[in-house]
């Protein structure tokens, strides 16, 4: 079943005319690991919305509207495209559209805003330039360049150079 639905988002995503014969369904069906059956019931449905679309456009409309209406929409929190999705309930009295969520990461681990000191509690790796002394996370260093030529017997290995002077850096003691 999860193939199908997976395979009924990609058809309905696309909305291209498609001119089948058993044939091609075949090996459609052999391709995705799905039976012959299953993948002529997605394209029957899928060629089903697609009409029913394109029939009550206005249909369709009046729904987004409703659900305009009815949603707390908020830029940037909550938002829905003129051309979002429509799906009709068969077993209820409603229709689900589509709409866009936003998700702060802010707090998570997720969170691409950290402070230098969250960043050491999460473990994140320090470095300090030993010539002009800056540090930061392992993050702000790029990778050194020419490191056999930078690098003697017997030093401290590193990958990172500075950004602010390009000498090499290492991690902070």
């Amino acid at each position: 079943m999860h193939k199908q639905i997976k395979f009924a988002r990609m058809l309905e995503s696309l909305r291209v005319t498609v001119f089948t014969t058993e044939e091609s369904l075949a090996t459609l069906a052999d391709a995705l690991g799905m039976s012959f059956d299953e993948v002529e019931e997605v394209f029957n449905d899928a060629t089903d919305n697609w009409e029913n679309e394109t029939k009550n456009d206005a249909y369709y409309t009046h729904i987004r509207d409703l659900a305009d209406n009815q949603l707390i929409l908020i830029d940037g929190d909550l938002e829905m495209e003129g051309d979002a999705l429509v799906s009709e309930s068969p077993d209820g009295n409603g229709a689900y559209v589509e709409t866009w969520s936003w998700v702060s990461f802010a707090g998570t681990h997720l969170d691409k805003e950290k402070t230098e000191s969250e960043e050491e509690e999460d473990g994140t790796d320090i470095y300090v330039c030993g010539d002009c002394g800056y540090e930061a996370s392992v993050q702000k260093f790029p990778p050194a360049q020419d490191l056999l030529q930078r690098l003697e017997v017997g030093d401290v290995f590193t990958d990172k150079e500075c950004p602010e002077c390009g000498a090499l850096s290492h991690p902070k003691p």
